[in-house]
């Protein structure tokens, strides 16, 4: 079961073999828990004395709960970091050696989230520790893009030929560059409807993709649109003329929402921004899954640490 290696840093390394064996595991343990409250007999390792570190260097809800219940869930053990404010990180210590401190400690699989930084890139490319990325600055959220696809595959059944709508701050999230390259693997269409300030730039590699102009036109296109939350944090110019640009015509609202088929779904890996790039009418309508994107999380998390910890890495 241990088949991609100690790390997963980037969705690039996963082969569809490893999406297909994931997403087995992860349907297997959703349907054992929606009808027994627990995953039952779907692994046989047990983990009760493995210990996972959860470091979070940036912000996070979703995820890091998501890993935090998906630990706890098979029966592993968990130590948790994400107040930065009460660590050495206040008092000056660099983010690379806080995470040498921590590996120092030899947890059996360390989950980090991080900010651009290329030297813990090439840190954690080639530390012994096993590892997986929670979401590294601009560039990479693997285990989100494997939680959406998961969610449109239960919904759409086969992925391969459908279109996939990226809509929003495409150019600054690293869930649409995950989701790209994953929904690519699986044979989806691609395309992305953003002004040309939030449109993706070459070195993205966003190559076989469809611009739509119009909200109106990929709308109409899209078996699933994927809305963006704009990343304030991370752009670089004043940005309050542009924002209002964007909700004027690209916000997806009510209307928008009529020119989306009724078969189709909308989604977003949050937190959303009600009334900036999505409001609660669309986050409310019955093609949302941006609560089941959620709840699979979990389900997926949980596959993908069974599968790092079932290793003889140790």
């Amino acid at each position: 079961m241990h088949s991609f290696g100690t790390k997963l840093l980037s969705i690039k390394q996963l082969q569809l073999k490893h999406v297909e064996q994931l997403f087995q595991l992860a349907t297997q343990l959703k349907s054992s828990f929606m009808s027994t409250g627990d995953y039952g007999e779907h692994y046989h390792t047990d983990f009760s004395r493995r210990l996972v570190f959860l470091l979070f260097l940036e912000p996070s809800t979703r995820t890091r709960m998501s890993f935090e219940s998906a630990v706890h869930r098979i029966g592993a053990r968990c130590s948790s970091f994400s107040n930065l404010k009460s660590t050495s990180l206040v008092k000056g210590e660099s983010v690379l050696d806080t995470i040498k401190t921590l590996e120092a400690m030899k947890p059996d699989l360390l989950v980090i989230r991080y900010p651009d930084s290329p030297m813990v890139d090439q840190h954690l490319a080639e530390s012994p520790t096993p590892t997986i990325s929670a979401g590294s600055g601009p560039f990479e959220h693997p285990t989100q893009a494997l939680l959406d696809v998961f969610t449109v595959k239960e919904k759409l059944g086969n992925i391969s030929g459908k279109n996939i709508l990226f809509l929003g701050d495409v150019r600054h999230s690293r869930v649409a560059n995950s989701n790209y390259h994953l929904f690519k693997l699986l044979g989806a269409n691609i395309g992305y409807c953003a002004p040309s300030f939030y449109a993706p730039v070459a070195e993205q590699g966003w190559d076989h993709s469809t611009a739509f102009e119009k909200l109106k036109e990929g709308l109409e296109w899209a078996d699933v649109c994927m809305v963006l939350r704009l990343q304030k944090e991370r752009h670089s110019e004043k940005t309050d003329q542009r924002i209002s640009e964007y909700v004027t015509y690209y916000q997806l609202n009510e209307k928008a929402m009529e020119w989306l088929s009724p078969q189709s779904y909308i989604m977003h890996p949050g937190p959303f921004v009600p009334n900036e790039e999505i409001t609660y009418g669309a986050v409310n309508d019955s093609r949302s899954l941006i609560l089941n994107q959620v709840e699979n999380g979990v389900y997926v998390r949980s596959s993908l640490l069974i599968n790092m910890l079932s290793g003889d890495s140790r």
